[in-house]
């Protein structure tokens, strides 16, 4: 029997049945005596049984990891996610966005632009991850860049609004969170992207969204949209 196939056994289980309606009287479960990754298997089940997302905070990187292990084994159609703990302390004054906190935004506009709603979220996180304090939701909706093929948009309103986002403007754009211009063309490197893309304009409207090699600069996929999230989140913080 596939993990696939346990996953779905035990939770048509009757013994699941009776812990989701443990859960639901008491508002909590108490599962000991099985190791953990056996754990993961009831957690999950118990999910897929009652049409949850699972959100487990643990207490340190090191058990997260491993969880996280667990889950994306026994998983093949739901989102897990590792949402990581900051490099820094909740109240420690931060220099620049670091490639954490580029993680945590990507993940954080996910599910907030979650269009599947038959797929589940597993997020595995730390207690100092949720530490912190997060942006608002109507902010990261806000903050949500989406350019498509044809669409209409003058140039100098994407520059401002590039910089609402936290990117900054340089003569060749090499890294994440920066973007640079050479006439009707905008390259822009998003923090939630491999690579960096090209964006050529034919007057006011995008004539074509282009992939290409940071170091070669040589085009790698043509694509019809790039979504941009915010480059940091120091910006507005509430």
């Amino acid at each position: 029997m596939n993990l696939k196939s346990l996953v779905n056994y035990i939770s048509r289980a009757q013994i699941t049945t009776e812990l989701i309606k443990k859960i639901n009287k008491n508002n909590e479960l108490n599962i000991i005596g099985s190791n953990r990754y056996a754990k993961a298997l009831l957690l999950n089940s118990i999910a897929q049984s009652s049409n949850k997302n699972i959100l487990l905070i643990c207490t340190s990187s090191e058990l997260a990891y491993k969880w996280y292990g667990y889950f994306q084994n026994i998983n093949n159609n739901n989102n897990v996610l590792y949402y990581p703990p900051n490099e820094y302390y909740p109240y420690d004054i931060r220099n620049k966005s670091s490639e954490v906190e580029y993680t945590q935004l990507n993940i954080l506009t996910n599910l907030i632009n979650k269009k599947n709603n038959n797929i589940r979220n597993i997020i595995v996180t730390t207690e100092r991850a949720l530490q912190p304090h997060l942006l608002n939701k109507d902010y990261f909706i806000k903050c949500n860049l989406n350019l498509v093929k044809g669409k209409s948009i003058e140039i100098k309103d994407l520059a401002i609004k590039f910089s609402e986002l936290g990117y900054l403007k340089q003569d060749i754009t090499t890294s994440e969170g920066y973007w640079s211009r050479r006439g009707d063309i905008i390259d822009i490197f998003p923090v939630n992207n491999e690579v960096p893309v090209r964006i050529e304009f034919y007057d006011n409207f995008i004539d074509k969204i282009r992939e290409y090699d940071v170091g070669t600069q040589k085009t790698l996929d043509t694509i019809n949209e790039i979504n941009i999230i915010q480059a940091g989140s120091k910006q507005k913080i509430i």
